[in-house]
């Protein structure tokens, strides 16, 4: 696995496959107003956790709160990875981009992640939403076209 920057990426792997997570900071979901960094830095440590074959790099785009965090990969099987991980949906095709895979970075799937960090686990948005928690101690600790993105 090699982290490049996003504009050395796309010089040096044109054609290249992308999954983008869709943030809008102002949804009910979100856990905090515009934490792309914050979103920026848990794809990161999931895709390093997925151990990638080829070289990948992240970028992000941002519209006022709401925008996108671009995971850009040279390797079709790292792209796949990520995409079944966070169970991204296919677009059509896009400008530039050999496979496209978009999916919505909500609180939900980003409390899946980090938990799935933590435990070594599967990122599965839906039972971490719904899973009850049997520590009593936790409740009490839990607070309620190719564009060129930032990278």
């Amino acid at each position: 696995m090699k982290r490049t920057s996003w504009s050395h990426f796309l010089d040096e792997h044109p054609g290249g496959h992308i999954v983008v997570a869709d943030v809008d900071a102002g949804d009910e979901g979100s856990t905090a107003r515009a934490d792309f960094g914050g979103g920026r830095h848990l794809m990161r440590q999931l895709i390093d956790k997925l151990e990638p074959a080829g070289t990948y790099a992240i970028g992000v785009q941002r519209k006022g709160d709401a925008g996108n965090i671009c995971c850009a990969f040279s390797n079709r099987a790292d792209a796949d990875r990520l995409a079944d991980a966070v169970r991204a949906r296919s677009l059509g095709r896009w400008s530039g981009w050999a496979s496209q895979r978009v999916f919505t970075l909500d609180g939900a799937l980003r409390a899946a992640i980090a938990a799935s960090l933590v435990t070594q686990g599967e990122v599965d948005a839906r039972r971490a939403a719904e899973r009850p928690s049997n520590d009593s101690r936790s409740a009490e600790r839990r607070p309620t076209e190719r564009r060129r993105p930032r990278g």
